[in-house]
């Protein structure tokens, strides 16, 4: 099953590569945390599993438009710097906690100091001034929308990052924003 599932997703991948559409793919995410089939092993397990995924994606469907974001949790279960573009980090701070999470930032970069260590799931926004103080920057992040951010009208709600914060990130000279980028990178 595991060919056949990597297979009908490459010929998905394959239709956006045809369409110069780039992926941030980030298969098997979290997986030192043990929640997710692909974790609940050991890291050799997982390791294996990655590396069969890349290679099958890479070599056999020769998808080249994957962005490879690596997000084990836990650097002793880092597939290594051939087999990842990007490493990150999965946060769920307490609510209001607006901390820049320095120790999971170093967390990423403990798996490789030469990748870009990304913030790809969170529920609270970090305040883009605390990332200056501590020397955190992340390369992006990406906010769990719902019931974090907004509530399921779209209506922005303050029970993990209160309105002023979320302001103050998107205002920020620090954070560069869709918008800003060059229509090429939109």
């Amino acid at each position: 099953y595991l060919i056949r599932d990597i297979d009908a997703i490459s010929e998905q991948l394959k239709i956006l590569q045809d369409n110069n559409v780039t992926v941030l793919w980030r298969p098997l995410h979290e997986a030192s945390g043990g929640w997710f089939w692909w974790g609940c092993r050991d890291k050799d397990a997982y390791q294996w599993l990655w590396n069969l995924m890349y290679e099958r994606q890479t070599h056999y469907h020769k998808l080249n438009n994957l962005i490879w974001v690596w997000n084990g949790q836990d650097p002793d279960w880092y597939v290594g710097d051939d087999r990842c573009d990007i490493i990150g980090e999965d946060v769920y701070a307490d609510a209001r906690n607006y901390d820049a999470q320095a120790m999971r930032f170093m967390n990423g970069v403990a798996a490789s100091p030469n990748k870009m260590v990304a913030l790809t799931e969170n529920g609270v926004m970090t305040d883009p001034d605390r990332m200056a103080r501590d020397g955190v920057y992340w390369s992006s992040f990406n906010i769990w929308v719902y019931d974090f951010i907004v509530n399921n009208s779209g209506m922005i709600i303050d029970t993990y990052t209160e309105k002023p914060m979320i302001y103050k990130v998107y205002q920020s000279e620090l954070v560069v924003t869709r918008d800003e980028l060059p229509i090429s990178l939109r």
